[in-house]
């Protein structure tokens, strides 16, 4: 069975990324079935080192285009384009891509500038399937990842203070409202907040108008075309009601028409929680294991091979470089301990309890012998 390799879902979305969910359409309308899903929170954990990335035998397929490719040379079927025209087919490319930049950097501003929905949301979904010591810094490395992108957008504003604003106490909110420098930051995010919504809004006019009362954009409601997937792949991520719903409020108030597309189109792919597709078993210890040495579990799970003298005397240079760097660091963590002066403050307390329990014995023995002395 192929499996597809989609970044981590959040809440009821059932990925994080509009790339994978319209992946995870295009596989659910034409090859139902026929493959499981395998959620990653890192590229890394895909085997081509991109998502979503489906695999089928000893081959893979990155992005989604190629997915498209590969599903339609397997099963046999031809996609929604087929039905266009060249005029059609031309416009849904160029849109295609216009939706993936426009809508794509307001996905990227919701889940991971706005700091209630990346610190509530995005950042938990992501380290649920990480292991330990990944899961405190690689949602934060993937946050950073978004600031150029969102910065060239003019829409990089991370709004952590209303995070700070809900764990703070009654008397800190008090004090920081009659701060008028809060108060110029509150304005200023009311401000930003507002411009992100106007632009939103302006792209959200321009998608409404053009697909009017129609059911999808392109091709048929059953077999529907790329460009209608990308879109509802976006909308669907945008919807979601998280913890500052601000653009989702814009879209089910505004724009009916865009949120009964997207929803007409998951509906077809999963009109039921049985329709969807098997999860892969987690990866989770593998990852675990990765952190080790290799030398501590290569022997057990994998047969010995053949190496030449280059690759031996390669390994073994590794091997001592790695023997001396947990030599320096086992000699730096005791010295530290030794300087905090963890290990002379034990050191005493055992003497100390030591001559306790010697005076307590010699203590015992005089009693005794006084008792005897009495009894003579």
């Amino acid at each position: 069975m192929s499996s597809l390799y989609i970044w981590q879902k959040v809440d009821s979305a059932l990925s994080l990324d509009p790339s994978s969910l319209a992946a995870l359409l295009y596989l659910q309308l034409h090859c139902s079935g026929k493959y499981s899903l395998v959620h990653c929170a890192s590229p890394d954990h895909s085997p081509s080192g991109q998502l979503p990335c489906l695999t089928y035998g000893m081959h893979t397929a990155s992005g989604l285009l190629a997915i498209i490719k590969v599903a339609d040379q397997l099963g046999g079927i031809s996609s929604g384009n087929a039905l266009l025209t060249a005029q059609e087919r031309a416009q849904s490319v160029a849109r295609t891509a216009q939706v993936e930049a426009a809508l794509g950097d307001l996905v990227a501003y919701t889940y991971f500038a706005v700091g209630p929905n990346f610190h509530r949301a995005t950042q938990p979904a992501l380290a649920s399937v990480l292991p330990v010591p990944q899961r405190y810094y690689v949602p934060a490395r993937l946050r950073k990842t978004h600031q150029p992108r969102l910065e060239a957008a003019g829409i990089w504003h991370i709004h952590d203070q209303h995070l700070q604003d809900d764990r703070a106490s009654p008397f800190e909110k008090l004090a920081r409202k009659k701060d008028a420098k809060e108060k110029k930051e509150n304005a200023k995010r009311v401000f930003e907040k507002e411009q992100v919504l106007s632009k939103a809004s302006a792209i959200f006019s321009t998608c409404s108008s053009s697909l009017g009362n129609r059911p999808v954009f392109y091709g048929s409601h059953d077999n529907p075309s790329t460009f209608d997937l990308v879109f509802a792949a976006h909308i669907h991520l945008l919807s979601q009601e998280l913890p500052d719903p601000s653009i989702a409020h814009l879209l089910k108030e505004a724009y009916p028409n865009l949120i009964a597309h997207s929803e007409s189109l998951f509906t077809l792919a999963f009109p039921d929680a049985a329709s969807l597709p098997p999860l892969a078993s987690s990866n989770l210890t593998r990852n675990i294991l990765s952190l080790l040495p290799r030398w501590s579990f290569s022997s057990s799970s994998r047969p010995r091979e053949e190496t030449t003298d280059t690759n031996t005397d390669e390994e073994a240079r590794f091997a001592r470089w790695r023997w001396a760097f947990y030599g320096g660091a086992f000699v730096v963590t005791t010295s530290y301990i030794w300087m905090l002066g963890l290990v002379p403050i034990y050191l005493q307390a055992l003497a100390r309890l030591a001559e306790a329990n010697r005076e307590e014995v010699e203590r015992d023995e005089d009693e005794d012998d006084e008792e005897d002395d009495d009894e003579e």
